[in-house]
This record gives C-alpha cells, sequence and structure tokens, in this order.
C-alpha cells in the first residue's frame, strides 16, 4: 500500500488530529481515540504508549511501527499492514485485526489481544512471545512460522492454532 503524499485529516477534536503522512518520520499529533485514521501511511512511526482506543486504521500502512504499550483497544485494524511493528505491551482487546499483515511483528507477555478478531491475519514469522490470546488461538489466522517464548515455532499450515 504506497501512499505517497498525505493521505488524510481526521477529527476535529481539540488540538485537532493528524494522521498520515505529516512528516518524516511520520507523526501523529492531538486527540486520537476514537478518531478516523483509515487508509494513513504512518511507517516506522512512534505511537508508543498513546491512548488510541476505538481509533479507525483500517487500511493503514503502519510497517515497523512503534505501537510498544499503546491502548488500542477496541481499535479497527482491518487489513492494516502491521509487519515488522513492535506490539510489546500493546493492548489490543476487542481490536478488530481482520486481514491485517502482522507477519515479523514483535509481542510479549504484556501484549494482550484477549477479544480481538484475528480472522484472516498474518502472523507468520511473528513472536508472539507470552502474548495473551483471551480465548481460541488466533482464530483462524495465519500462524506459520510463529515463534513463542518456550522457543517453538509453529509448523508451516498452522491456522487459528500453532502446529509444532
Amino acid at each position: 500500500m504506497h501512499r505517497s503524499a498525505f493521505r488524510r485529516s481526521c477529527g476535529s477534536g481539540p488540538g485537532g488530529v493528524c494522521c498520515g503522512r505529516c512528516s518524516s518520520p511520520p507523526v501523529v499529533v492531538g486527540v486520537l481515540a476514537g478518531a478516523q485514521c483509515n487508509e494513513s501511511y504512518l511507517p516506522g512511526g512512534d505511537l508508543s504508549g498513546r491512548d488510541l482506543r476505538g481509533i479507525d486504521l483500517s487500511l493503514s500502512d503502519m510497517r515497523h511501527t512503534n505501537l510498544s504499550a499503546t491502548n488500542l483497544s477496541g481499535a479497527n485494524l482491518q487489513g492494516a499492514g502491521l509487519q515488522g511493528a513492535g506490539l510489546q505491551g500493546a493492548g489490543l482487546q476487542g481490536a478488530g485485526l481482520q486481514g491485517a499483515g502482522l507477519q515479523g511483528a514483535a509481542m510479549d507477555g504484556r501484549s494482550d489481544f484477549s477479544g480481538a478478531v484475528l480472522r484472516g491475519a498474518d502472523l507468520s514469522g511473528a513472536n508472539v512471545y507470552q502474548a495473551n490470546w483471551g480465548g481460541p488461538s488466533g482464530n483462524l489466522a495465519n500462524l506459520s512460522g510463529a515463534k513463542w517464548g518456550t522457543g517453538d515455532v509453529c509448523a508451516e499450515g498452522s491456522y487459528g492454532r500453532c502446529n509444532f
């Protein structure tokens, strides 16, 4: 998903909201909880520690974005490109991650995906180290090559659950 210029301004809350390619590296400013930022171009950005509850980042390019300790509960991340993203300590409870690309993303024991919808998401090669899935592992997500904290790696063809 290539976006060569600023894609979208969103919201009109206090302080304004800018999401898209605002600068290099991309920066997001303002009040973001619940903002409409779909199809944003934010690769390599730093959104760590932010409150992004309920934000719409569907179809956004967020490759290698730092989302560590970010509250993304209830966020719409459907079809988002999150390849190589840092999700250590991220709260993704109830987030919609259908069809999201999470290949090579990094998680840890504080990453919380409980209640998240992962149908069709691709976690191949992701480091899912002790992340909290809070239910059926993966909801039919592609877990092929996903790495667990035990050192185990999901076998090729692991969909919805990790086959070792």
